[in-house]
């Protein structure tokens, strides 16, 4: 009966930390791993502490840095986009595993391509996946971008 009751709250906090650190790539800051993304920071003890190492650990979520740029960023990217310049293109080429050689042509792509980007207003993930609609629909870029991907969440 105890092993029982052992394994069920084992079961439960796996199933807490798991809807925690779904919800951990919208919640804000960032700037470092060891931070976390709660917006308490590190006052959050043993949760904060168990959500960076599943942060560290994992790269097969949506929750990477990559994700974690395009929920943070996501409105000066847009302005950028429009403008057809800036730092968070350039960020956001080096995501996609652009060569330099490539960056103005990508950043190019993206400011022609707005309307289709920035489709679903306010969804990083829709962004990211259309980013990779863009790199993979122009073959320069697909031949020089290597680090485009879909993700579902």
């Amino acid at each position: 009966m105890i092993r029982f009751l052992q394994i069920s709250l084992l079961m439960l906090i796996s199933i807490f930390l798991g809807t925690l650190t779904a919800y951990a790539c919208h919640e804000g800051d960032f700037t470092a791993l060891s931070k976390g993304h709660y917006k308490w920071g590190k006052s959050a003890g043993l949760l904060q502490y168990t959500e960076n190492i599943t942060i560290s650990s994992s790269t097969s979520t949506s929750c990477d840095m990559y994700a974690a740029y395009l929920w943070q960023k996501y409105d000066a990217i847009q302005e950028q986009v429009a403008q057809g310049e800036g730092e968070h293109l350039e960020a956001i080429a080096r995501f996609s595993g652009c060569t330099e050689p490539v960056t103005e042509i990508f950043k190019g792509e993206l400011a022609q391509n707005y309307q289709t980007l920035f489709s679903s207003q306010g969804n990083p993930v829709a962004l990211r996946n259309q980013i990779s609609v863009v790199i993979q629909n122009n073959e320069e870029l697909r031949t020089s971008c290597q680090g485009s991907e879909f993700i579902t969440s």
